[in-house]
C-alpha cells in the first residue's frame, strides 16, 4: 500500500528567524490565516479583483491592513535537498520505488504553496504546442527545481522532443469529446498517482472538463474555461480561471496564452514579476545526423537550400494553426516562387584583393609573386548553377507526383511529418518560405531568415507580434484577405534575399 507524502520538518526542523515586533496572539494568527487561505493569500497583489467566486463568495481579497509578514512567506522555493547517497548500499538514498519513500518537505514549501510537480494539460496540434514553449519555461523560471510533464494529442507530444524542460509527454487528447472509459480512467489514474501540485490546461473547459482536473487530486487547478453559457459550474472546481474572448483560444495568436503567462509570472513577497521568455526550441545531435542524411539522399546540400512549407494539403501533419483557416497555398503559386529560388548567378570572380588574401593566409603564398588571371579563378561555392535549391517540405507521399507534375521532375522533394525534423531541416538551410505554419516560428526560434506569407496584414501582426524585433523575418500580406491572391511579385523580391553559406573552394582551368 503507498504511503502518502510525508514532511519530515520534524526531523529536520526549519530554523525560524527572529519574529517580527508583533504580539504572540497576533503572530499565531498570522501564520494560521495564511495557511487556511488558498492561492497564495500571503501576497497583497495589487488588485482585489476576484479571480474565482466560486471558491469563496465572502472572499474580498487580501487585507491592506493586515500584516502578512511572516517566516517562510516570501522569496522563490528552493531545489529539493537531496542528503549524501550511503556507499555502503547499492541502492543509494532514496532509491525506492515512487511512492513508498519519504519526500522531504519543509514548513516553508507549506506556506509558500510550492510547486514541485506540475502537469501541463495541452489542446491542439504541433502549432499550438510550440507556442506553449514559453509557458514551459516560465513555469521553471519561476519555480526552481519544477518537475514539468505534459499530457497532449497524438500530434502535440511530437513537439516535446525539442524541449528539455519536459520530464514525461503522456499522449491523451484532450479535445475528444467521448473519450474511451478505459482511456479516461487510465488517464486520471496516472495523473493521480503523480501527485501533482499544479495542474493546468488549455482546453476551454465546460464542468466535464473541470471534473477531469479536480479528480487528478492536483493541489491547484488552472485553466481555461468557456467564453459563454458552457462554462456554468466549471469554476467550483478550479482554483484559478480564464476566459478568453472567444471560444477558440488560438485566435490569439502568438499570444494565445497571455492570461496563463501573466498568473504564473504575477509578483510574490520577494519575487518579482517574471518576464515572458522568447521562444526557443533545442534539437539533439542524433535527430539533426538522421535529418542531414535525409535531406542528403533528396539531392540537397547543407546551407544551400531554402525550405518551402505550406502546401495545400488535407493531411494532419501540414502543422498549420487553428486560429487561421486560411493558409495554405497551392502549387500553381509555390511552382513561381520556386522559379526564382532556383536563380542562376553568373561565376563571380574574386577580385584581386580577396584572392591575394586568400593565398595569402590560407595556402601561406607570398602575394607579390602571385599572378592573377581572372579568368581561369573561379569561385566554387555553390551548387551546380551556382545557386539555391528549394526543397518542398511536403505532409503527404501522394503529393510527391503532383509537385512534379506541376513544378518540375527535377525539383527536389522531402516527406517529413514530425516537427522535430522540420526544425533540423530548418537549422541546416540558407532560410524558409512558409504561409502560417508551425515553420515560422521554429525557423524564428532557430534564428534564420524567414520570408512568411499571410492572408492578411492582421494575422500577419497577430501571429508575429515580434517582427520589429526580427530582422531576418520578412512579411509578405495579401491585400484582399485572401491568401491565394497574394502578390507572387512581392514574394519574389523578397527571396532574393537569401544568400548561400559561404564556402571558398579554387578551382584552375
Amino acid at each position: 500500500m503507498q504511503t502518502p507524502t510525508m514532511s519530515t520538518s520534524m526531523a529536520t526542523p526549519a530554523k525560524l528567524p527572529s519574529p517580527p515586533s508583533l504580539p504572540i496572539a497576533r503572530q499565531c494568527c498570522c501564520h494560521l490565516l495564511q495557511l487556511g487561505r488558498r492561492g497564495g493569500a500571503g501576497v497583497a497583489r495589487a488588485s482585489a479583483k476576484k479571480k474565482n467566486p466560486w471558491l469563496d463568495p465572502f472572499d474580498d481579497g487580501p487585507d491592506d491592513e493586515f500584516d502578512y509578514r511572516g517566516a517562510f512567506s516570501g522569496g522563490k522555493q528552493e531545489e529539493d535537498p537531496r542528503p549524501p547517497e550511503d556507499p555502503a548500499n547499492p541502492y543509494g538514498f532514496l532509491r525506492f520505488p515512487a511512492g513508498y519513500n519519504p519526500e522531504l518537505d519543509s514548513l516553508a514549501s507549506k506556506v509558500r504553496r510550492d510547486v514541485r510537480r506540475a502537469c501541463c494539460v495541452v489542446s491542439g496540434g504541433v502549432y499550438e504546442n510550440v507556442l506553449f514553449f514559453p509557458v514551459v519555461q516560465l513555469l521553471r523560471d519561476r519555480y526552481p527545481g519544477v518537475v514539468v510533464d505534459v499530457v497532449a494529442s497524438a500530434r502535440g507530444k511530437q513537439v516535446y522532443e525539442m524541449c528539455k524542460n519536459v520530464r514525461y509527454a503522456d499522449v491523451y487528447d484532450p479535445d475528444d469529446d467521448w473519450p474511451e472509459p478505459a482511456e479516461y480512467t487510465h488517464q486520471l489514474g496516472v495523473l493521480k498517482n503523480r501527485y501533482y501540485d499544479l495542474i493546468i490546461s488549455t482546453k476551454l473547459a465546460g464542468i466535464g472538463h473541470a471534473l477531469f482536473l479536480f479528480m487528478s487530486s492536483a493541489r491547484d487547478k488552472v485553466g481555461y474555461v468557456y467564453p459563454n453559457v458552457n462554462s456554468a459550474g466549471a469554476g467550483l472546481f478550479l482554483t484559478e480561471m480564464f476566459r478568453p474572448p472567444t471560444t477558440n483560444l488560438a485566435d490569439g495568436g502568438y499570444n494565445m496564452y497571455q492570461d496563463m503567462l501573466e498568473w504564473i509570472g504575477r509578483p510574490a513577497k520577494g519575487v518579482p514579476e517574471h518576464p515572458v521568455p522568447p521562444l526557443r526550441v533545442s534539437i539533439s545531435k542524433k535527430l539533426r545526423a538522421f535529418v542531414e542524411d535525409k535531406y542528403s539522399r533528396a539531392g540537397v546540400e547543407k546551407g544551400k537550400f531554402v525550405v518551402v512549407h505550406g502546401i495545400a494539403s488535407d493531411s494532419f501533419a501540414n502543422m498549420r494553426s487553428r486560429g487561421d483557416d486560411d493558409c495554405l497555398l497551392p502549387l500553381e503559386h509555390w511552382a513561381e516562387i520556386a522559379k526564382e529560388i532556383r536563380f542562376f548567378t553568373s561565376p563571380h570572380s574574386l577580385t584581386q584583393a580577396r584572392l591575394v588574401l586568400h593565398l595569402h593566409f590560407q595556402l601561406g603564398t607570398d602575394c607579390e609573386k602571385v599572378e592573377l588571371k581572372p579568368k581561369k579563378w573561379w569561385c566554387l561555392g555553390s551548387s551546380e548553377d551556382n545557386g539555391l535549391k528549394p526543397l518542398f517540405v511536403i505532409p503527404h507521399q501522394k503529393h510527391s507526383e503532383e509537385v512534379e507534375e506541376t513544378v518540375g521532375k527535377d525539383t527536389n522533394i522531402l516527406f517529413i511529418t514530425t516537427p522535430g525534423q522540420l526544425t533540423c531541416l530548418i537549422n541546416d538551410s540558407v532560410g524558409v518560405v512558409a504561409t502560417n505554419t508551425a515553420a515560422v516560428q521554429l525557423a524564428n526560434a532557430r534564428d534564420k531568415p524567414c520570408v512568411a506569407l499571410f492572408s492578411s496584414k492582421e494575422k500577419a501582426r497577430l501571429f508575429l507580434p515580434y517582427l520589429e524585433e526580427k530582422k531576418g523575418c520578412t512579411v509578405v500580406a495579401s491585400e484582399t484577405g485572401k491568401l491565394i491572391d497574394i502578390d507572387v511579385e512581392a514574394v519574389k523580391k523578397a527571396v532574393k534575399e537569401f544568400k548561400a553559406a559561404p564556402s571558398v573552394a579554387l578551382a584552375q582551368t
